[in-house]
Order: C-alpha cells, then structure tokens, then sequence
C-alpha cells in the first residue's frame, strides 16, 4: 500500500488539480455551437453528472484505502440545523467578498457598467444554476480540497497545499480571481476545520445560490442591488449588508448551540 509515502503527497495534489481541470473540460466539450443549443447543454449536464458521481465514488472508496490520513476525513452531509446555519451565513460572507472586491478594483469615484444578471434564454439560466449549485460543487471540492489536502498528516503541508490550490483555483477562474481565490480559502479552512468535505460543497452550493439570487434581485431592481459582469462584483446598500449580517449572527449562534460536544480537532 502507499498510505504513508510522503513523496506521493504532492504528485497527488497535482494530479488532483488536473482531474478538476478535466472534469471542468469535458463537461464544456459537447458545446460546440457559438449560441445556446438545448441538446448540448443537457448532454453537458448529463457529463457533469456523471464526473461527480464517479469523484463521489473515488473519494469515498480509494482515498481513504490509499492514503491513511484520508480517513481522518468525513463525506456526508451535516444535520439540517447545521445545514440552515450555514444557508444563513453564506450571503453575508459573500457580500465581504464582493466589498473587498470592490475597494481593491473599482475606486467609487470611477463609474462601472451595471448589466442583467440573466440571459435571454431562460433554459440557458436555468441549466448553468443547476450546474453551479448542485453539481460543480461536488466536483470541486472533491477535487481541488478533499483529494488534494487530505492526503497530507502534516498540518503545515495541507496549509501550503490550501494557499497553492486556491490560488490555481483563482487562476482558472480568471475574470473573478480574487473571488474565486477568496472562495477557495474559505473552503478549504472549513474542511481542515470540520474534518469533513460535506460542509465545504455545501458553503460552495450556497455560495453559487447566493450569487444567483443576488443577480436576479439585481435584474427585477426589486432592491438598490448593482451587478457587475466583469470581474463579477454585487453591489449592496448598507441596509442590506445589515439585514444580511444578522442572518449570519444567528446562523453562528445556531452551529454554536448545535456543536458537537467533543472538541474540533485543530487543523
């Protein structure tokens, strides 16, 4: 067996960037035509499927087999209470995000475009948010966190591994780095904190809902909310930031009341 071979540690992390990469490339394979075609975008969500399915299985039945410390490491999802906390706390986070986002890019002296959030083709929209809630991230926290990190016993060699991967998930994310950079860290720290990758698919699941829903409010003008494309930033007046932040305090105070008795084990 390879448990502990340290040497292997780093090919694996690489080789599991380049699995989220291929992941990521075959599922865009079957859109060839320059609009939107109904049958190549089901066939890609069809593919997407599938390569979470099989990430899903790899994860769960080799890891923890090939590489001890994997074992350490759960996948499966947390209670509904904890599930409802975290549902309440990601939009606040993701409005730090977009803040810090704004004040490094875009000076409030300089004007920004606002644009819609949505296409004109509603199936289009709705086949990307299936795929950005549901399935991409399954896929890439399985990929780019529990299958890079959790191989490593070394608390300070998964910290490394955490900064290099979310910087390549940035990278790839190019027109939203410092977003997807951002994303990547928090990910990662709630994996290493929790010990289980349930919690890092769900805050990208409800990091992606809280984006999606952010736009459309964006796009009906149903609040002073401003979307901009490109690097993706929302924009939100403070009586929202505020409304927001007290979702996140009893999102807190729920996982705090719900916490397991036993002590985290450190990172």
């Amino acid at each position: 067996m390879l448990k502990d071979n340290k040497l292997l540690n780093p090919i694996i992390s690489a080789l599991a960037a380049v699995y989220g990469l291929g992941a990521m490339f075959l599922a865009t394979l079957p859109l060839k035509s320059e609009g939107f075609v109904l049958s190549e975008n089901n066939l890609s969500l069809l593919i997407e499927l599938i390569v979470a399915a099989f990430t899903l299985l790899i994860c769960c039945k080799v890891f923890p087999k090939v590489f001890s410390n994997c074992k350490n490491y759960e996948i499966k999802l947390p209670s509904l209470s904890k599930i409802f906390a975290i549902l309440l706390i990601m939009p606040f986070i993701a409005i730090i995000k977009y803040d810090l986002i704004y004040n490094i890019v875009i000076n409030e002296s300089n004007s920004y475009i606002a644009e819609p959030f949505i296409t004109s083709n509603i199936y289009e929209d709705l086949i990307e948010s299936i795929s950005a809630i549901f399935l991409a991230p399954v896929i890439e926290e399985l990929s780019f966190r529990y299958m890079a990190i959790t191989p490593y016993k070394s608390k300070y060699g998964r910290i490394i591994v955490l900064i290099l991967i979310s910087l390549l998930f940035g990278i790839i994310h190019a027109r939203n780095f410092i977003a997807a950079t951002f994303d990547a860290i928090i990910y990662g720290i709630v994996l290493l904190y929790t010990k289980n990758i349930g919690y890092s698919i769900l805050c990208h699941s409800f990091t992606n809902l809280s984006s999606l829903i952010f736009g459309l409010i964006a796009t009906y003008s149903a609040a002073d909310i401003k979307y901009i494309k490109n690097p993706m930033i929302i924009v939100f007046p403070n009586n929202i930031q505020i409304v927001f932040g007290l979702m996140a305090i009893a999102g807190f105070i729920v996982l705090f009341l719900n916490k397991n008795k036993k002590k985290m084990p450190e990172i």
